[in-house]
């Protein structure tokens, strides 16, 4: 018998679910013991009512990334749903808290709502830096002196057309990678929304009993395409996807493209080297397609066909639906696949990470952070070299 079995409280209130990976950040690194305390008492909830689904505010997503860990750690059989954020007429997020608010707090408050806006407003334009997104947050907080910051910070919740831009710049820097899909960490912010399995590869083969080294082979070739619900199929030139369609000069070059979907379909597109060369033509119910044309192909390079909506559709249990082919490369004769631009874009990447491996203290040994260190600088050197 231990102590507490003499004598010691065993009704479990000593007892507390903590994820130090996620709890100390964001709203746990401001507000310290609030996450435990969310997990614990919902992980009781949880087990004893053994619920299909529980929903949680978008508003609240700290809390909800810990949530998802936790059901996921320990095997608690309850999907996280999470609901879209529901805002009063001027804008404000409700919360039961509003009506702690006097007139000049809830106006002031609003600055939250416009701070949000005029990021989503940069990030529509297509600015990616993040700490362009923090100092256009942090102006319009300025604006509100009676408004004191507690944090703000800008992270990733898996939106698929803002991981494929990274994609495109490292196929304009020569690459020839195929599209993939998944994680290795499913409590991660990147697994807000959505099952483990929802986003899939698909890889060609040919007909008959499914073996692992042809399909292996299949997706090293990149004759694949990712999704988490619609199916597409897509050439250029004659080329099935993972081909190469070789030119003697620019010139137009056909294409064929056909999309299958359970859920609606806002756009289809031809995107190539990065741009988007051409909108496709949906059927009326927005659930297929099959366009025959062509598209001018200028200079060496790559194109895609992808298939996305502008929202959620259930049930995808997923930011929107999304998928991409992997690329049919085009090799122009006398023009090299290169984007300076792109290639400089991964200079400044490695800078951070060497910076922060440089600063890092929990290294093996000093050998292992020289390694790492050289290897970064080689990749740096291989990107700079690009970007000349």
């Amino acid at each position: 018998v231990d102590e507490e079995g003499q004598g010691g409280r065993l009704d479990g209130a000593a007892t507390f679910v903590e994820d130090p990976g996620l709890s100390d950040r964001l709203d746990g690194k401001s507000r310290p013991g609030h996450l435990r305390g969310v997990a614990t008492v919902v992980s009781k909830l949880l087990i004893a009512c053994e619920a299909d689904r529980a929903f949680f505010g978008q508003k609240d997503a700290a809390q909800v990334a810990v949530l998802r860990r936790m059901v996921a750690g320990l095997r608690i059989g309850t999907e996280i749903v999470v609901c879209p954020i529901v805002r009063e007429a001027d804008g404000l997020a409700l919360s039961s808290r509003n009506v702690y608010l006097s007139a000049e707090e809830r106006r002031q408050a609003l600055v939250l709502s416009r701070a949000v806006r005029e990021v989503e407003r940069l990030v529509a334009c297509g600015e990616r830096r993040a700490a362009a997104l923090l100092a256009a947050g942090r102006a319009v907080f300025a604006e509100e002196p009676g408004v004191r910051v507690d944090y703000i910070e800008v992270v990733g919740f898996s939106d698929h057309k803002s991981t494929a831009e990274v994609w495109y710049k490292l196929l304009n820097c020569g690459f020839r990678l195929p599209t993939a899909s998944g994680t290795d960490f499913m409590g991660n912010y990147a697994s807000l929304r959505g099952p483990v399995g929802l986003n899939r590869v698909y890889a060609e083969v040919k007909p008959g009993p499914l073996k692992i080294e042809p399909w292996l082979a299949s997706i090293k070739a990149g004759r694949t395409f990712a999704t988490n619900g619609p199916l597409l199929r897509f050439s250029l030139g004659g080329q099935a996807i993972g081909g190469e369609v070789r030119l003697e000069k620019k010139q137009e070059v056909r294409y064929s493209a056909e999309l299958f979907s359970f859920v609606p379909i806002d756009h289809l597109q031809i995107v190539c080297n990065g741009k988007v060369a051409r909108e496709l033509a949906l059927e009326s119910t927005r659930t297929s397609a099959h366009v025959d044309g062509s598209i001018p192909i200028e200079a060496s390079g790559w194109c895609v066909l992808r298939a996305f909506s502008d929202k959620a559709e259930y049930p995808i249990l997923d930011i929107y639906p999304y998928a991409t082919t992997s690329p049919v490369y085009v090799s122009v004769v006398g023009s090299a696949v290169r984007n300076a631009a792109d290639a400089a874009y991964f200079v400044a990447w490695v800078d951070r990470l060497i910076a922060a491996a440089s600063g890092n203290t929990a290294w093996n040994t000093e050998a292992e952070k020289r390694s790492v260190l050289s290897m970064l600088q080689a990749a740096r050197e291989k990107y700079a070299k690009m970007a000349e």
